[in-house]
């Protein structure tokens, strides 16, 4: 799948966005900038007494709202002291300035420029910019399951703050997880640092901790998972790419009507036993499948709502704003009917699924649909298709 993949994300960096889309599944390309200087002429904290403050706009979101907590959290548990919030910096006192606002833009920094994720740590005198771009939607403090999916570049700037300047660690969920050392002063140096991802998709699969004796917090299992998440700076977007042929429901809207979407055994009989683990394998050479899910797509890039097309909803494991997924279930089971064994005469088997991927998103592009279509080597068709001539919207 990687030798489908990079080249096009490589080719979207060096050009104009022309999807929103294009945007998240870029390889940022731009070198990062880390200059940190040597003597700590910045006082933060000295003596019990603290010269922080954080500044938040007048009209901030939840993002940064949470990024402005977070820091207080740590300030308070590594150095003792608790910062004010501000909606504008005070003269005289070291200002942590958070998010893309009118000081930070006086300061030179474009959020506009930066990829996905990325983010600005500068300093400006007594002044700290931590900047990123922020989905106003988002609510880190609800941020587990689908709900950590958004922008949150101020967010991974704090993180990031935390980490290198007050030696904060998360290792992994929890306090038993997180290494937080005291300090009894505190001076910071002068910075400048743009950083970003190296790729835009970074996720971790976390044990299943609810289930652990020896950590302390099984209650908030979920919500611990997702802090995690935010902590490590993973992905802030989902593409799909898991099973749509059994989550679109095709089965249970077609085959009554067209039992010839149903994969056929080597007896000459389709598979119809719902109690059987074959159940759900579809026949890819059928017109009658082809056309449904080509309009599954239309409407789904479209923008359309999933009951347009008899859903109660677009499943997001594999069906995402941008992206249309096409994927066999679990427990494929090889088609025999006479034009799938037509087709296995001039192809190997395995470049079944890759026509058909081929067959929607060369539709798809000739409709001039904007859009996606995301498949993914799997079972026994895991490499790039040899026969098979893949559209440029295949991802």
């Amino acid at each position: 799948m990687l030798r489908i993949v990079l080249p096009l994300a490589l080719l979207l960096t060096l050009c104009v966005y022309a999807l929103p889309q294009d945007r998240i599944i870029a390889l940022p390309t731009s070198p990062r900038r880390i200059q940190i200087a040597a003597e700590k002429t910045i006082p933060v904290f000295q003596d019990g007494q603290s010269q922080l403050e954080i500044v938040l706009p007048e009209v901030a979101n939840r993002t940064l709202r949470f990024a402005a907590a977070e820091l207080q959290e740590y300030f308070r548990r590594s150095c003792q002291v608790e910062l004010p919030v501000v909606n504008a910096p005070e003269d005289g006192k070291v200002s942590i300035i958070l998010g893309d606002n009118q000081w930070s833009r006086q300061a030179g920094l474009d959020c506009t420029v930066l990829p996905r994720d990325g983010y600005y740590l500068k300093s400006v005198g007594r002044r700290i910019y931590i900047a990123g771009v922020d989905d106003d939607k988002g609510n880190p403090a609800e941020a587990f399951g689908w709900a950590v999916f958004f922008e949150r570049g101020t967010l991974n700037g704090v993180y990031e703050f935390l980490e290198r300047f007050l030696g904060i660690r998360f290792y992994f969920p929890g306090e038993i997880g997180t290494v937080v050392p005291k300090h009894q002063q505190l001076s910071l140096p002068q910075m400048d640092i743009y950083d970003r991802p190296d790729f835009p998709r970074r996720r971790f699969g976390p044990a299943p901790i609810d289930r652990q004796a020896w950590f302390p917090e099984q209650e908030y299992h979920h919500r611990l998972q997702g802090r995690m998440n935010l902590n490590l700076r993973t992905e802030s977007f989902y593409v799909p790419c898991c099973h749509s042929m059994e989550r679109l429901k095709i089965i249970e809207r077609f085959a009554e009507q067209h039992p010839d979407i149903l994969a056929m055994d080597e007896h000459g009989k389709r598979h119809t036993q719902p109690g059987s683990v074959y159940y759900g394998n579809l026949c890819y050479t059928s017109p009658t499948l082809r056309d449904e899910l080509f309009l599954d797509a239309v409407s789904h890039l479209s923008g359309e709502p999933a009951q347009n097309r008899g859903l109660r909803g677009w499943d997001p494991s594999a069906i995402q704003p941008g992206f249309f997924n096409i994927m066999p279930k679990d427990h494929f089971r090889t088609c025999y009917c006479p034009r799938c064994r037509e087709f296995y005469q001039k192809h190997p088997e395995s470049e079944l699924v890759w026509d058909l991927v081929a067959n929607i998103a060369g539709r798809l592009r000739q409709a001039g649909v904007p859009g996606y279509v995301t498949a993914m080597g799997y079972g026994h068709y895991p490499n790039p298709p040899q026969t098979v001539s893949l559209p440029d919207n295949v991802l």
